[in-house]
């Protein structure tokens, strides 16, 4: 994540997302930003919705009033702000920013395990999600994802795992059971589900425990946010 994109549709539909999940399901939430430096160019171009309440109000109207109340008070600062909202209850937020040498992540990535100890579930917020086979361990950019050791490793710990992930242009349904497959295969005895929008998506890997939970934050969603917001249900417990 970026905060110069703080508040754009995206965080949009990613924090009306942990809202339902909250709601719905109850749990202790960690929300890892893997905030990364901001770019030379660009200062949030997907804001245009806050102008279009008619549109975009309905789904969350406290949480698009807050977001559009944030974005035009504080350029910078807005992710502060959010932090502090209380919107999203009594979640705990782990805001180091992703280094970009391979010594200082495994660094990172220990003091986020012991962040997230206590917690049920972990909201995971790379700039474009999973790893890629283009940018292994250790290449230029790859601060921009989250690896497959580092979901296993927090897997391991009992968390259940939910994770941003760009869609690239590719047909959608295969591209998210394959993420979905592979999501399953790194978290042995998960249940696997995604939702999606125009441009991003959402990986979630239940553990068992957490996963009897998983049809009351559905419904939530398909409540409050379809059809902004589809569901895809995993073909596995792996």
């Amino acid at each position: 994540m970026k905060r110069q994109f703080f508040g754009d549709v995206n965080d949009y539909l990613t924090y009306g997302l942990l809202r339902c999940v909250l709601r719905a399901g109850g749990f202790k939430l960690l929300v890892v930003w893997m905030l990364t430096d901001d770019e030379p160019k660009g200062t949030g171009q997907r804001r245009q919705y806050l102008a279009q309440p008619e549109k975009w109000q309905v789904f969350d109207p406290e949480l698009f009033d807050a977001l559009r109340d944030m974005t035009a008070r504080a350029t910078g600062e807005g992710l502060t702000l959010f932090e502090h909202s209380g919107l999203l209850g009594k979640t705990r937020f782990f805001s180091l920013p992703v280094p970009v040498d391979v010594g200082a992540r495994e660094v990172w990535f220990q003091k986020l395990q012991a962040a997230a100890n206590g917690s049920d579930v972990v909201f995971l917020d790379p700039d474009n999600g999973l790893e890629v086979p283009s940018v292994p361990w250790g290449r230029r950019g790859f601060e921009r994802y989250l690896f497959w050791h580092e979901v296993e490793a927090l897997w391991s710990q009992g968390l259940s795992l939910v994770i941003f992930q760009y869609l690239p242009r590719k047909p959608r349904n295969s591209y998210l059971q394959s993420r979905l497959s592979a999501l399953g295969e790194h978290t042995p005895g998960s249940q696997v589900a995604a939702v999606f929008g125009s441009f991003v998506s959402f990986l979630f890997a239940w553990q068992p425990p957490h996963a009897q939970k998983w049809p009351q934050v559905a419904e939530e969603l398909r409540k409050r946010w379809q059809p902004v917001l589809q569901l895809v249900s995993g073909s596995c417990q792996c």
